[in-house]
């Protein structure tokens, strides 16, 4: 019963959440240092990566700028780090790489694991669609790679997921205008 409850909070909260970007017709974006951003949200997740025996590494820069808005980038980087952490088994990596250049900014995040599959690969931006956690067979609300989709395109940016050799990649992209 708890773990149902705790289930059906998290989705009122996405959905709140995504009623509440859906709503956003521009952002009040400024200057934002995405190295100090990125950073942060690696801190608050350090406990739940120790507790998963996962090795997180990092290529942050110490300046690198996008135009955008704090708390939704914020939302939008931590679901996918929390994806990451959720898929990826015990003593394996997660790797989060941010570059920069004139054209683009690109924050990848990596993950050892396993690939997403084939059949699930042109839905996983679909609201609600789920897959089942390895570790628990738990599945999530499905909304947290939507509402990364909607950030990425109010940010006129994108996200792009796609299997790798040893994992999972995704990559966030910030054009620069």
């Amino acid at each position: 019963i708890t773990q149902q409850t705790d289930k059906l909070q998290l989705l009122i909260e996405r959905l709140l959440l995504l009623a509440r970007l859906e709503q956003q017709q521009h952002l009040q974006t400024q200057p934002l240092n995405l190295s100090i951003l990125t950073a942060n949200i690696i801190e608050q997740k350090k406990a739940q990566c120790q507790q998963s025996q996962l090795h997180l590494t990092h290529h942050l820069g110490n300046d690198v700028r996008v135009e955008g808005e704090a708390f939704w980038l914020e939302q939008a980087i931590s679901n996918i780090l929390d994806n990451a952490i959720e898929f990826t088994p015990q003593g394996k990596s997660i790797t989060l790489n941010l570059t920069q250049s004139p054209q683009q900014t690109t924050l990848m995040i990596n993950n050892q694991g396993q690939h997403i599959p084939d059949y699930a690969l042109p839905r996983i931006f679909e609201r609600y669609y789920s897959l089942a956690r390895p570790n628990s067979q738990y599945k999530s609300t499905g909304l947290g790679l939507t509402l990364v989709q909607e950030v990425m395109a109010l940010h006129q940016g994108h996200v792009i997921i796609h299997n790798t050799d040893d994992g999972v990649s995704v990559t966030l992209v910030f054009f620069h205008h």
